[in-house]
């Protein structure tokens, strides 16, 4: 499957809260905490992978992203990235497979989010309100798609651009930068590509 994602800077949460109860479904409030393993491997350009172990509401899940980011004409950008996800019984097995296979513990990022769902067409788009530790509050808006051609990415950008002038959601605040970018940039860290 296909993430095709779009993530912009909020400054009037309650206002952007508003307006999506105004039109999408809310589906409730979640708190995730995301650790990132780099594991070596001789199958990869940069000579490692990374993996995300997300805890969610009680759950864990394993995640491989392959993450691109695509430039759009008018200079914005967004995401469209290969994901696998699996859910897994606990954290506290997989890190230690990782530990025994010398995976590195390279990053941990908190969000805090509100969640709604908006069909539009074809297409299910999964919003969420976040407060991502240390950077502040965002709006994302992700549709997971079996394509990832042209035409496909090109109609569902337009449905999320469509959603951020809903909000009252400038094009200047669409974030161009993965979210472990900003924070390795926070800490004064180097940025490695998930």
């Amino acid at each position: 499957m296909y993430e095709i994602e779009l993530k912009a800077h909020i400054d009037d949460v309650e206002n952007v809260r508003k307006v999506l109860n105004g039109f999408a479904t809310q589906k409730g409030r979640s708190f995730k905490r995301d650790k990132y393993y780099k594991i070596s491997t001789s199958a990869s350009t940069d000579g490692y992978e990374k993996v995300r172990v997300r805890t969610e509401n009680g759950k864990t899940y394993l995640t491989f992203k392959q993450k691109t980011l695509m430039k759009n004409p008018d200079g914005t950008s967004m995401e469209v990235n290969t994901e696998s996800e699996s859910e897994i019984n606990t954290s506290e097995t997989i890190e230690l497979i990782f530990k025994s296979i010398g995976a590195v513990l390279s990053l941990e990022k908190t969000k805090d989010t509100e969640h709604w769902i908006y069909t539009s067409g074809k297409y299910e788009m999964h919003i969420e309100l976040c407060n991502v530790g240390n950077l502040g509050n965002f709006l994302e808006i992700e549709v997971m798609s079996d394509k990832n051609d042209e035409n496909t990415v090109n109609a569902i950008r337009e449905l999320e651009m469509q959603i951020l002038e809903k909000c009252g959601i400038g094009k200047d605040k669409i974030e161009s930068k993965y979210y472990e970018q900003l924070l390795a940039e926070s800490n004064g860290g180097v940025y490695e590509k998930f």
